[in-house]
């Protein structure tokens, strides 16, 4: 039996193209009497949450919960099937399925020679994909194959065959070990992006001596790619993002000298290019972002998870391009167009990455100098349910709340929250000289007989020099921001002149006086 909602949860994420495909399907593998399980479908498609007793209702009376439960679960392999249908000729992993279970159906049926040609075909395409798993099932299929069609020189093909298998399980050995240890650096990358706690920047160095020791005797372009992918997140953890842009423009070079692979591959390949965009965002190289952003776009989609995989790279990079090319204009149009989008894919984007996507147009807001707006975007970090999930941007969420209540002169309000933000921080061990600076200028900041503003804000910006020393900008979320924030007092101009210089000066309203008043 399937979880409740399981049956919801998948026809939620069909893309349009599979609803209308399993419509198709439908009229030609569901039974007479299958209209039943189409109006199931159409009341799951509709409902936003899933809500057993108003499908009831809307199922009828006479519909029985056990009754229910069946048609459900029929349902649910009946879209699964579909869907295997829709992507058979889609994907190379579902094309080595299916060649593997026609191979093995020739051969219950004794047709050893269609059953060869069909594993052959399977057998180039694994070696060509570097799919070792599925090169491994088909090799001991044809050893099977081999003995029972009785060659002429059965002893040599079946050593050949050995030496395959031999090299296959070499080939998955290394890859396997090689993504054990870039799934351990990610897990870094994606939980805490800068390690500041000594404990995990041993680790760290640990994990780069193990990928630096390790070897293989022929590196295929899999192995390639986990070997550079790993060097890449380790600089990126270590805010190095120059040295990050090369391994990654080392791994593009190798995939478009592997065209095919690179089609046929489609989601590792759109996640190469958006990373490199990241790293060079890092080291604010805007130069190279439009060519990599349409280089994107260009890749065809195939699946609803190829959509939201090019949604997610190529808004999340315009989002960040937007805001540090003067390019915010339409910026109420622009974020009402990204909340569509997030809303739309709000199943297939990662976590971490959705997070960015809140604290990024939150800070497009607050360069435009509209708190209230940036407030709004920035207290959805705080009020989703917290995970492992890029935490430093869930703190710096809290710090940059404190701000925005400043600016929009919520003192009441921003007093009892300094005292929960920083109780908050340090009960998860996040309590630096960074986040400590700001704290303090706050609670100064709500003093009246503390020293002059300009004076208090200048005093920041060198703490947060002294706290950033040696690590890019873009490694403590919020600092860059924090300094262009304090230095517009300090300039009383708007950060949005600050950041984009003297084209902005003409639209550049009278801070100064605007919050004297």
């Amino acid at each position: 039996m399937i979880e409740t909602d399981a049956l919801h949860g998948l026809i939620q994420a069909l893309a349009p193209a599979e609803k209308r495909y399993v419509r198709l399907f439908a009229t030609k593998h569901l039974p007479q009497n299958g209209s039943r399980y189409l109006r199931l479908f159409d009341e799951l498609q509709e409902m936003e949450q899933y809500d057993e007793r108003k499908l009831m209702q809307q199922l009828g009376k006479e519909k029985k919960r056990t009754a229910l439960a069946s048609e459900k679960n029929y349902l649910y392999r009946f879209l699964l099937k579909s869907l295997r249908a829709f992507h058979e000729e889609r994907t190379v992993d579902i094309r080595l399925k299916e060649l593997l279970i026609n191979a093995s159906l020739l051969f219950e049926k004794r047709l050893y020679e269609m059953s060869m040609k069909e594993l052959e075909r399977a057998r180039k395409l694994a070696v060509k994909h570097e799919r070792s798993v599925a090169l491994l099932e088909i090799l001991q299929l044809q050893s099977d194959l081999i003995i029972e069609r009785n060659p002429k020189k059965p002893f040599d093909e079946l050593m050949e065959n050995s030496r395959q298998v031999e090299d296959a399980l070499r080939q998955l050995n290394d890859t396997a070990r090689l993504k054990l240890l870039q799934d351990e650096t990610f897990v870094y990358l994606r939980a805490r992006y800068l390690l500041r706690e000594e404990e995990h920047k041993r680790h760290l160095q640990n994990l780069a001596v193990q990928l630096e020791k390790f070897s293989v005797d022929h590196e295929g372009l899999a192995a390639a790619h986990l070997r550079l992918n790993m060097s890449a997140m380790l600089a990126i953890c270590m805010g190095r993002f120059d040295a990050a842009s090369q391994f990654y423009e080392r791994m593009i070079a190798l995939w478009d000298a592997n065209p095919e692979r690179a089609k046929e591959d489609v989601l590792p390949y759109m996640k190469l290019l958006s990373n490199y965009l990241i790293a060079c965002h890092g080291q604010n190289n805007f130069e190279k972002m439009p060519e990599l952003l349409a280089r994107i776009r260009a890749i065809p989609c195939r699946s609803a998870e190829e959509e939201a995989e090019r949604f997610q790279n190529i808004s999340f990079i315009e989002l960040l391009y937007r805001i540090n090319v003067n390019a915010l204009r339409d910026y109420d149009e622009y974020v009402a167009e990204l909340e569509e989008g997030l809303e739309l894919y709000q199943t297939k984007i990662n976590e971490a990455r959705f997070l960015l996507f809140l604290y990024n147009i939150a800070v497009g807001f607050f360069i435009l100098g509209q708190s209230a707006k940036a407030l709004n975007w920035i207290s959805r970090i705080i009020n989703r349910q917290q995970s492992d999930h890029r935490r430093d941007i869930q703190h710096t969420a809290r710090i940059l709340r404190l701000v925005f209540y400043y600016e929009l002169g919520k003192h009441d309000l921003l007093e009892y929250e300094l005292i929960n933000v920083e109780r908050y921080l340090r009960q998860r061990k996040a309590w630096y000289a960074y986040e400590a600076s700001v704290v303090r200028l706050l609670k100064k900041l709500l003093d009246m007989n503390s020293e002059p503003l300009g004076a208090l804000f200048e005093k920041f910006i060198l703490q947060l020099d002294q706290a950033t020393e040696g690590r890019d900008s873009a490694a403590l979320p919020g600092s860059t921001e924090l300094k262009l924030w304090a230095r517009s007092y300090i300039e009383e101009r708007s950060i949005a002149a600050l950041l984009f210089g003297e084209k902005m000066e003409q639209k550049d309203i009278s801070v100064a006086a605007e919050r004297k008043n």
